[in-house]
């Protein structure tokens, strides 16, 4: 097997606060292959856009503690100088942002951040890096793209603006590619394009992409694999088809269950997960998701052990006898209450 693009071994961090550190990842382990979209999945606070800026050195030292190692392309990034750190961001590890508005520069026009991205880390002149400019407008969709590079990005659209964030993060052919929720502030027919896209820069340019979301839709639509996060811990993962067709955790199950269904008899209310995640500095004893779990047993209390099999591992007490017979009884309460 080829080396990973991306290794991460046991990341755990940690913020300063009133009474001490403060864990909000613990042990995260993953990795990414070439040309492959892992989709890292989870309600908001689970960790996820936290455990990526910190291998982009995107952390603050002073307040924030970072363990473990993570590797690309076999160099250790964790560790790396800023100014190391710097000839990545850009050039092979690019970040689309979860809000475009706030990722742009509001002085300065779109065409003139792209220009800026390229001559930063690539030898063509001004000319020839507005003329790439332009043409990374187009190839992501966008109609005139000459006249959009000289817009400021007040006057986009917020599609447009997720578009012009695409091509500036596309600019220099990046290895890997990190999307933070980049469909969630869109329209579906907008979010629809941004997938297609994100399709075709795959295709194209041969870069894998790291796709953080809470929509399960999307992670049907791009995942080759998933990693499932609560609370700062991943519970659960596998190959998406391999979560989609028997998922093992009850808080995948959640996730699953709260789309709604193409057929059958429409419900009355979708399906949601009881309760809100806990604070980092208020994690239960035992199995963090125990509180919110309608599958907990008296072992919950204690920590649970990761179980791996064929590939998939998951962090639950329920064995396959357990999860196959709870999971029946789930959906059998549901059918009846809808």
């Amino acid at each position: 097997m080829p080396a990973p693009l991306l290794d991460v071994r046991g990341l755990s961090i940690s913020f300063a606060g009133r009474n001490g550190p403060i864990k909000v990842i613990e042990d995260l382990s993953f990795q990414v292959n070439e040309q492959e979209t892992l989709c890292i999945v989870g309600e908001s606070g689970s960790g996820k856009t936290v455990a990526l800026m910190s291998m982009l050195g995107l952390l603050d030292p002073l307040s924030s503690r970072v363990e473990g190692s993570a590797s690309f392309k076999g160099t250790d990034i964790l560790g790396a100088s800023k100014e190391t750190l710097r000839q990545l961001r850009g050039r092979e590890i690019a970040l689309i942002s979860q809000d475009p508005m706030t990722a742009m520069i509001p002085v300065h026009t779109i065409g003139w951040q792209i220009v800026e991205q390229i001559r930063a880390h690539t030898d063509l002149s001004s000319r020839a890096a507005w003329k790439r400019a332009v043409e990374l407008l187009g190839e992501v969709g966008i109609a005139n793209p000459r006249m959009i590079a000289g817009q400021y990005p007040h006057q986009l659209s917020g599609g447009m603006r997720q578009r012009a964030v695409i091509a500036m993060a596309l600019s220099c052919n990046p290895s890997l590619l990190i999307a933070d929720e980049p469909t969630t502030a869109l329209d579906v027919t907008v979010q629809a394009q941004v997938l297609d896209l994100l399709h075709r820069l795959r295709r194209d340019f041969g870069s894998s992409i790291v796709l953080i979301t809470h929509d399960m839709g999307v992670v049907a639509e791009m995942a080759d694999r998933v990693l499932v996060m609560y609370a700062g811990r991943v519970v659960e993962h596998g190959s998406c088809e391999a979560i989609f067709a028997d998922a093992w955790h009850p808080y995948t199950w959640g996730l699953l269950d709260s789309i709604p269904p193409l057929d059958g008899p429409r419900p009355d209310r979708l399906v949601s997960i009881p309760g809100s995640p806990p604070q980092p500095d208020r994690r239960p004893p035992g199995c963090v998701f125990a509180p919110r779990c309608r599958s907990r047993i008296a072992a919950c209390a204690e920590p649970p052990p990761r179980q791996l099999a064929d590939g998939r591992d998951v962090l639950c007490f329920l064995d396959h006898a357990d999860r196959e017979a709870r999971r029946s009884r789930l959906v059998e309460t549901m059918d009846q209450s809808s």
